[in-house]
C-alpha cells in the first residue's frame, strides 16, 4: 500500500509527461488528417457546385415548360430565366459563390461578380495557359454537363487561381449555366480551421491537468493514513472486525474513508446472514417446485430436486454424478442425435444465450416429451447450467388437437376472405356500373346528376355558380343506320377518349346515353372561360370519320345553361339545357346556344305541333297537292308528283318544311308516307279509269319509310287493293339512301322494280352521290335539283354541268326530268340539251285533286 501512495504521489509529473506526449501526438495526427481533410472538402465542394446548378436548373424548369407548351415565347422565357439566374447569389464559410449563364455563341448573359461583362461574347476569354475557357464550359455542357478545371485570373486577385466550375446546358434555349470555386479559398479556410482547431485542444489539454492536480493530490495524503489499518486486516479478515477511527481528525478523508469502511463490513455482515437465510428459501423451493431441476457442471449432473425423481422414474443417488444423456433416447424428433444437438444447445447457453427447447426424454420403456429452459450461472468464476423441465406430452397432444381445428378455421377463414374479396369486387364493379357507361367509361347519368345535384345545393345558397353543356353528335344515325352500331359505338368512344385527353377530370364529364355528353362547369362564371370550351369541345367533335367505306363528317350541337339562373334544380337545369340543344339543332346544328326562356316557348309550340300531327291523320286534315311534269319538248303531260299539304282546324296551311322534320323526328313519317301513298294510288287510278292511262303519279319515300322491314309489301298491298298497274306509280327517293344499309335498300329497289313500280332518284346533285352511284340504283328517272336549274342562265360552268348530266344519264338509260323550271329561257336551254321533262311553276304550282283533273281537260 505504501508504494502505491509513492507512486500516486508522482502521477503528476507522470501526467505532465503524458499530456505532453499526446500534444506532440495529436500535432502529428493533425498533420496526417489533414490532407485527407482537404481532400474530402474538395470532394464536398465538387458536390454542392453540382447540387447548386441543378437547383437553379429546377428552379426555372416551369419557364421551359411554358415555353414548350407555348405560353412563352424563347425571348420571353429567356428573360425571366435571367432575371432567376441573377438573383441565385449563395454565401457559406468559403464565402459568396453564385450561377452564370452565357450562350452557345459565348455571349455572357449572367455574371453577378462581373456585371460589366454582360453582353459582351466572351468566346476568346482564354486562362493563364492559352486554354479556351467558354468553349471548354460549351462542350462540356452540350455533352450533358459536368466539371472543368481553368486558371482564370479575376479582376480583384493579383495572380490566375485555380477553379473548378460544374456546367449543365439548357438545350431549349440555346444557354447554358453553372457555379464555379477558387481552390485556393478552400485551401485557406482549412488551414484556419485547423489552426483554431489545434489552439482549442491545447487550451482544453492544460484546463484538465489543473483540475487533475487540484482534486487529486489531497486524496493521496488521505490513502496515506489507511496503509496500517489494511495491513491488520490482511493476515486475519472478520466481517465483525471494525477498524478504529480514534486519532483521525473528525470529519478528514481518512476519518470518512475509515467509518466507511467500517460500515461495508456491517452491510458485509447483514447480507451474508440474509444470503444463508435466501439459501433455505432456496433449497426449500428447489426440492419442492412442480418442475423437474437440473443443475449440472462440466457435462455432469450436481444436483436435482424432488420432482427430476419423480418425473424420471429414477432415485436422486442414480441421476446426481451421472450425465444428461442417461435421460435421452439415441435420437431427437428431428433425426438428429440427441448427444450432438445437446452439444450444439450446451454451447450456445455457455456463450452467454438461455435457451427454451422441446427435448424427447427416457422415462423406464416409454419417452415422453418435456419443455426445457437451460440457462447458465457463475459461482466463483465457474460456469453451472440450471436446466427446468416441464412434461408437455399431454399439451402436444392438445395443441395437435387444436391444430387441426387451427387448419380447419384457417381453411374456413380463408374461405369467407376469398368470398369476402370477391364480394367487395362484385360490389365495386356493380357501384361502378351503376354510376359509369359501360362503353366509354365516363360518368353515366345518376352519377352527373347526383354531382350536379350537390353543386346545385350550393349554388342555391350563394357559394358558386357554374354551367352545364349538353351536347349530341350530329347525324350520328346516319353512321349506326350505314355501317352498323359497332361504327357508332368506337366513334362515342373516340369522342369520349378525346375529351378525357384535353379536358382531363378537372370537371366531369359524362355520357347520358346514345350520341348524348354532357360537361359539368362548377365553380365557373366567366362567361368568356364557358364559351371557350363549348368552342374547344365543337372544335374536338368536329372531324371526319371513315367506315364501311364511307366518309362521315362528324359535329356537335350544344345547349349551355348557367345556374342557379336558369335552374335551380337538377331536372330544370337539364330540360333547359335540352330545350337550348334542340334550337341548335332546328337553327343549322354545328354551333352552341345558351338557354333563353323564348326557347321553351318553341319548344312548346313544336310538342303542339307534333301532338297536332298525331291527331292529323284521325281529323282528315292532310291533303295531296299535285304538280306537273310534262314533256320538254311538246309540253304534253307526262305525270304529277304528289305533295302532301296540312290544314288543321281553325289554322291556314301549315308549310312541309315545317312538319315534315318534326314527322320525320318523332316517327310520324311513317304512318303518313302510307297515308300519301294510298291516296295517290287511289287519285292514279281515276286518271287511268278517265282514260289517262300513260300518266304516272310520283310519291315522295322517306327514308325511314324505305328501311321499315314491311315497305315492299306494303307497296304490293296498297297497289293490289286499289287495283292501279304498278307502271302508273312513281317512287322518289333521295340520295341519303346511299348512305343508310345501302345494300338493304338497294335489294328493296330491285324488288320494287321486279314488281313494275318506276323508280326516281330525286334531289340530285345536293347529297352524297355521284354519277357512279347511279349504276348501283335500278332507277329510270334522275330528278335534277332546282339549284341547279336557277344558275342555268348565269352562263357560268353550271349550265355545262347540267348538259353533261343530261348526256351522261342518258348513256346509263335514264329519263332526266328537271325540277323548278319558272322561266322560258329554262326551258328553252333544257331544250337544247335534251331534257326529257321538266317541272315547275312555269308549268303550274302544286293544285288540289279538283284542279288536277281540270287541268288535264285543257290539256
Amino acid at each position: 500500500m505504501q508504494k502505491l501512495l509513492l507512486w500516486l504521489d508522482k502521477t503528476w509529473s507522470r501526467l505532465l509527461l503524458a499530456s505532453l506526449a499526446c500534444g506532440i501526438g495529436l500535432f502529428i495526427t493533425m498533420g496526417f488528417l489533414m490532407d485527407g481533410f482537404e481532400k474530402k472538402v474538395y470532394e464536398t465542394r465538387h458536390l454542392e457546385l453540382q447540387r447548386m446548378t441543378e437547383m437553379a436548373l429546377n428552379t426555372i424548369r416551369p419557364i421551359l415548360e411554358q415555353q414548350k407548351t407555348g405560353g412563352l415565347t424563347k425571348e420571353e422565357a429567356l428573360t425571366e430565366v435571367r432575371a432567376i439566374v441573377r438573383r441565385m447569389v449563395f454565401r457559406d464559410i468559403y464565402g459568396y459563390n453564385y450561377i452564370f449563364m452565357s450562350s452557345y455563341e459565348g455571349i455572357m448573359l449572367v455574371q453577378p461578380f462581373e456585371p460589366a461583362i454582360e453582353g459582351t461574347n466572351q468566346k476568346s476569354l482564354r486562362d493563364a495557359y492559352g486554354l479556351p475557357i467558354i468553349e471548354a464550359l460549351i462542350e462540356k455542357a452540350q455533352q450533358g454537363g459536368g466539371f472543368v478545371t481553368y486558371y482564370y485570373h479575376p479582376p480583384q486577385r493579383p495572380e490566375p487561381q485555380q477553379k473548378i466550375s460544374y456546367v449543365m446546358a439548357i438545350p431549349e434555349l440555346g444557354v447554358y449555366i453553372g457555379s464555379g470555386m477558387y481552390v485556393d479559398d478552400i485551401r485557406t479556410s482549412n488551414r484556419q480551421f485547423l489552426g483554431s482547431l489545434l489552439g482549442v485542444c491545447l487550451f482544453a489539454f492544460t484546463l484538465i491537468l489543473s483540475i487533475q492536480y487540484t482534486s487529486l493530490h489531497p486524496m493521496f495524503r488521505s490513502y496515506r493514513m489507511l496503509t496500517d489499518a489494511f495491513s491488520r486486516l490482511k493476515s486475519h479478515f472478520d466481517p465483525k472486525t471494525r477498524l478504529p477511527v480514534a486519532g483521525y481528525h473528525k470529519g478528514s478523508e481518512a476519518e470518512n474513508l475509515l467509518t466507511g469502511f467500517n460500515q461495508l463490513l456491517s452491510d458485509i455482515e447483514h447480507k451474508t446472514e440474509a444470503l444463508r437465510q435466501n439459501e433455505m428459501k432456496f433449497r426449500t423451493l428447489f426440492n419442492f417446485a412442480n418442475d423437474a431441476i437440473l443443475i449440472m457442471h462440466d457435462e455432469v449432473i450436481v444436483d436435482c430436486n424432488y420432482h427430476t425423481e419423480l418425473l424420471f422414474g429414477l432415485p436422486r443417488n442414480e441421476i446426481i454424478g451421472s450425465k444428461p444423456g442417461i435421460l435421452s433416447p439415441a435420437y431427437q424428433n428431428d433425426g438428429r442425435p440427441s448427444i450432438q444437438k445437446a452439444e450444439n444447445i450446451i454451447r450456445t447457453v455457455l456463450h452467454g444465450q438461455p435457451a427454451v427447447f422441446e427435448w424427447r426424454h427416457i422415462r423406464g420403456e416409454s419417452e415422453f416429451i418435456a419443455e426445457v429452459s437451460l440457462s447458465r450461472f457463475d459461482i466463483e468464476g465457474d460456469a453451472f447450467l440450471l436446466a427446468i423441465l416441464r412434461d408437455i406430452t399431454e399439451r402436444k397432444e392438445a395443441e395437435a388437437r387444436l391444430q387441426d381445428v387451427h387448419e380447419e378455421l384457417l381453411a374456413s377463414h380463408n374461405e369467407l376472405e376469398k368470398n369476402n374479396r370477391e364480394l367487395k369486387a362484385q360490389e365495386e364493379q356493380i357501384r361502378h356500373l351503376a354510376y359509369h357507361d359501360t362503353l366509354t367509361g365516363l360518368p353515366n347519368r345518376r352519377l352527373f346528376t347526383e354531382m350536379l345535384q350537390g353543386e346545385l345545393e350550393q349554388a342555391n345558397k350563394g357559394i358558386n355558380t357554374g354551367a352545364v353543356l349538353f351536347f349530341d353528335l350530329d347525324n350520328f344515325k346516319m353512321i349506326n343506320d350505314s355501317c352498323g352500331h359497332a361504327a357508332g359505338d368506337q366513334v362515342l368512344i373516340g369522342v369520349a377518349q378525346d375529351l378525357i385527353n384535353v379536358f382531363g377530370y378537372k370537371h366531369m364529364i359524362a355520357r347520358f346515353g346514345g350520341d348524348e355528353f354532357v360537361v359539368l362547369l362548377d365553380d365557373l362564371h366567366d362567361i368568356e372561360e364557358i364559351e371557350s370550351y363549348a368552342a374547344r369541345i365543337l372544335q374536338l367533335v368536329k372531324k371526319q370519320v371513315s367506315f364501311c367505306g364511307h366518309r362521315f363528317q362528324l359535329s356537335a350541337s350544344m345547349g349551355i345553361v348557367l345556374y342557379p339562373q336558369d335552374g335551380k334544380d337538377v331536372d330544370e337545369v337539364l330540360k333547359n339545357a335540352d330545350t337550348a340543344l334542340y334550337a341548335v339543332k332546328n337553327s343549322g346544328k354545328n354551333a352552341w346556344q345558351y338557354y333563353s326562356p323564348a326557347m321553351q316557348a318553341a319548344m312548346v309550340q313544336r310538342l303542339s305541333m307534333e301532338q297536332s300531327l298525331r291527331d292529323a291523320l284521325d281529323n282528315e286534315e292532310f291533303a295531296l297537292y299535285f304538280q306537273p311534269i310534262v314533256n320538254a319538248g311538246d309540253g304534253k303531260i307526262r305525270g304529277f308528283e304528289a305533295l302532301l299539304r296540312w290544314q288543321p282546324a281553325n289554322h291556314g296551311m301549315i308549310s312541309p318544311l315545317t312538319f315534315i322534320p318534326i314527322a320525320e323526328e318523332c316517327g310520324l313519317i311513317v304512318p303518313i308516307g302510307n297515308w300519301v301513298l294510298k291516296r295517290a294510288c287511289l287519285f292514279a287510278l281515276r286518271l287511268l279509269e278517265r282514260g289517262y292511262a300513260d300518266v304516272f303519279v310520283a310519291v315522295n319515300i322517306s327514308v325511314k319509310q324505305l328501311t321499315q322491314p314491311d315497305f315492299v309489301s306494303t307497296v304490293r298491298m296498297l297497289l293490289a287493293e286499289s287495283g292501279l298497274p304498278p307502271g302508273c306509280l312513281e317512287l322518289e327517293i333521295t340520295e341519303t339512301v346511299l348512305m343508310n344499309s345501302v345494300e338493304e335498300n338497294v335489294e328493296k329497289l330491285l324488288e320494287l322494280k321486279r314488281l313494275g313500280v318506276r323508280l326516281a332518284l330525286d334531289d340530285f346533285g345536293t347529297g352524297y352521290s355521284s354519277l357512279t352511284y347511279l349504276k348501283k340504283l335500278p332507277i329510270q328517272v334522275l330528278k335534277i335539283d332546282k339549284s341547279f336549274v336557277d344558275d342555268l342562265t348565269s352562263g357560268d360552268k353550271t349550265s355545262g354541268m347540267i348538259g353533261s348530266i343530261i348526256q351522261l344519264s342518258h348513256r346509263l338509260g335514264l329519263q332526266v326530268v328537271a325540277e323548278g323550271v319558272e322561266t322560258y329561257e329554262q326551258q328553252l336551254r333544257l331544250q337544247d340539251y335534251n331534257c326529257d321533262m321538266i317541272q315547275g311553276y312555269l308549268i303550274s304550282r302544286p293544285i288540289s285533286e279538283a284542279d288536277t283533273l281540270s287541268l288535264l281537260e285543257e290539256y
